[in-house]
């Protein structure tokens, strides 16, 4: 077994958020390795702080438990009290086609230069 690296602080809240994260959704390490994409001892090996996820797999853990990635790393976001707001946004962009994509965007863009 490998011993942790020497982790700086946004590795280890990582490493403890991941884990913490994936037990609060009821999750083996076998369920979401699976759906991320990755190896069981893989994610062990994340948890424990022995490695750092490369970009594509930390995106993937973050959709797969349903959170922002700045709450997986445990670092605070300017628009914390309104994640909320913006995860819903996101969800419906996400559903949009592209025309209504750009027409979502326009008018957020419309609605924010309103209150300047």
């Amino acid at each position: 077994m490998r011993k942790p690296k020497n982790l700086t602080k946004t590795e280890k809240l990582f490493s403890v958020n991941l884990r913490q994260y994936r037990e609060a959704a009821s999750l083996s390490q076998e369920e979401l390795s699976e759906k991320v994409g990755i190896q069981a001892q893989q994610l062990s090996r994340l948890e424990r702080g022995v490695n750092s996820p490369k970009i594509d797999t930390l995106i993937n853990l973050a959709r797969a438990l349903n959170l922002p990635i700045e709450t997986l790393l445990g670092v605070k976001s300017k628009h914390t009290s309104s994640d909320t707001s913006i995860n819903q946004v996101v969800k419906i962009i996400e559903t949009a086609t592209k025309q209504q994509e750009r027409i979502i965007v326009k008018v957020a863009k419309a609605v924010i230069e309103s209150f300047k």
